[in-house]
């Protein structure tokens, strides 16, 4: 009866690290560089807010990660390009759109560029 009971709650525990920490399949990584050159893909940028102000990219939609669940309705159904800072909230934010129905097929990580050097115009030329 005692293991059943740590079953039951190791369950979620193990959900929740999993949908955290484990990489999403089927998704490439570009360049952010790169990402203007496929005007067919919408570029969803899950940033803090904090950070996206500092660091605009052109034509994105921007939606916290945390806010994806409430504001999704605002994305239209295209496939997706999503530009996060680091690779936890890429997890998070792909599965969260992937539920509601998203095609998420490629990511950018802006943390590299950002934090090697934090020059605003070095930023710009690659947005």
């Amino acid at each position: 009866m005692m293991n059943f009971v740590f079953i039951l709650l190791g369950i979620p525990i193990l959900i929740g690290l999993y949908n955290r920490y484990i990489p999403v399949l089927r998704m490439s990584y570009l360049e952010i560089s790169d990402i203007s050159k496929d005007s067919s893909r919408i570029i969803i940028d899950i940033r803090d807010y904090n950070v996206t102000y500092k660091q605009p990219i052109k034509e994105a939609i921007y939606i916290p990660v945390g806010y994806l669940n409430r504001y999704y309705e605002d994305i239209p159904y295209q496939t997706i390009h999503l530009i996060s800072s680091n690779a936890l909230e890429k997890n998070i934010g792909t599965r969260i759109l992937r539920k509601k129905g998203f095609k998420v097929v490629s990511y950018s990580l802006c943390e590299e560029i950002c934090d090697k050097s934090y020059n605003r115009n070095n930023i710009e030329q690659f947005c």
